[in-house]
């Protein structure tokens, strides 16, 4: 018996969108994997700030001066620091890496190992700094490295003092003791990129009383 015209179309349009969603999921799959995140999500450990300052050989607030990501096997930066927390001294000029988007002139707060020396992987005198006696690394995947920036979210903390510097973060990957307070209020979230801001003089006089 032949089948008639309008089933058979209903039986393409069923065919395709079974083929549709099972694309769907694959791609999913390949993205995410089995636990609908990325998996490298979760190779990353969480750290108590307290415990992150004790692992780390530095720890300032540092001033980006320049980058190169062409002469050398990483990305490194050379930076000058403003607040010396841990193993640093105030002016002195450092190299670190090796991770990307950390802007000419931003300051950061990090906390980083060092690695000993690193040498331009291509010819020495066509790059920038040379050979490199003493190499920083950012830890943690990079979580480690907090930028410092101008906010006004410091609402119903102190008076009038709603705009200020902040250091920002994922307080899901680094964690905080209560008493240091992170705005905006409530939760992270997608509107703030899952971030958080502390005060940077609060943010350092803590630290200041763990060393």
């Amino acid at each position: 018996m032949q089948t008639p015209p309008g089933r058979a179309f209903y039986g393409q349009v069923f065919a395709m969108k079974c083929y549709c969603r099972n694309l769907v999921m694959a791609t999913l799959v390949l993205l995410f994997g089995t636990s609908g995140v990325p998996s490298s999500a979760t190779s990353i450990p969480k750290v108590q700030i307290a415990d992150l300052f004790r692992e780390a050989d530095f720890v300032a607030i540092v001033r980006v001066i320049s980058g190169d990501s062409e002469h050398y096997p990483k990305t490194v930066y050379k930076a000058e620091v403003m607040t010396p927390l841990k193993g640093a001294k105030e002016r002195d000029t450092i190299f670190f890496g090796p991770f990307d988007g950390y802007g000419i002139g931003s300051d950061h707060l990090v906390f980083m190992r060092t690695s000993g020396a690193i040498a331009p992987s291509s010819d020495e005198h066509g790059s920038p700094y040379g050979q490199i006696p003493a190499f920083y690394q950012v830890m943690y995947s990079g979580y480690a490295g907090m930028p410092v920036e101008y906010m006004c979210v410091f609402e119903n903390d102190e008076p009038n003092e709603k705009c200020d510097y902040g250091i920002r973060l994922n307080p899901e990957q680094v964690l905080l003791p209560r008493t240091l307070k992170t705005f905006p209020r409530g939760p992270a979230s997608a509107v703030t990129n899952y971030k958080k801001w502390v005060r940077r003089s609060h943010m350092v006089s803590m630290l200041k009383q763990i060393f």
